[in-house]
């Protein structure tokens, strides 16, 4: 019984450590896509002077389950994005995400079945990848580098 009580014991420290580190990576996530956010109200800072869209900050709930023991459920930013009748939605979706370490969905786009961002980090460096995937299309989605100029392109294709 003293083995078994010992691991229980160190189980239940690793456990502990382990939801420490979820807890570390889930702040540096929502640190992240405020960043990304604030980003983005700064390229459409033209557009809002010219008052040709609103922009709206709220918060949404995300619920994930980064391991079979542990789940967390916190808030993150969310943008809503309005150009006359059109409406986008800058909703994040997860940080424990397969293939990324991140994802985001560009909600609104409706020549596209699905628009979203994919966030990988190599050692300091973020990066954001913008993907369109098209209705029942043959090849992959399309991916590139998301910055100023392709947020731009995605808008322009609204209209």
């Amino acid at each position: 019984m003293n083995k078994l009580v010992e691991l229980v014991r160190l189980k239940q420290e690793s456990d502990a450590r382990s939801a420490e580190d979820i807890d570390r990576v889930i702040r540096l996530w929502q640190e992240e896509i405020i960043s990304l956010t604030s980003t983005i109200e700064r390229w459409v800072e033209p557009l809002k002077l010219e008052g040709v869209i609103e922009i709206t900050r709220s918060e949404v709930a995300i619920r994930e389950e980064p391991t079979t023991e542990i789940s967390r459920t916190y808030t993150a930013r969310q943008l809503t994005l309005r150009l006359g009748n059109k409406v986008i939605d800058v909703s994040p979706v997860a940080r424990f995400c397969v293939g990324s370490t991140g994802r985001i969905d560009l909600e609104g786009f409706k020549n596209w079945e699905q628009v979203y961002l994919t966030r990988t980090v190599t050692g300091a460096d973020t990066h954001w990848q913008l993907v369109k995937k098209e209705y029942q299309a043959i090849k992959g989605p399309e991916r590139e580098t998301f910055n100023e100029d392709s947020f731009a392109k995605l808008l322009q294709s609204l209209f």
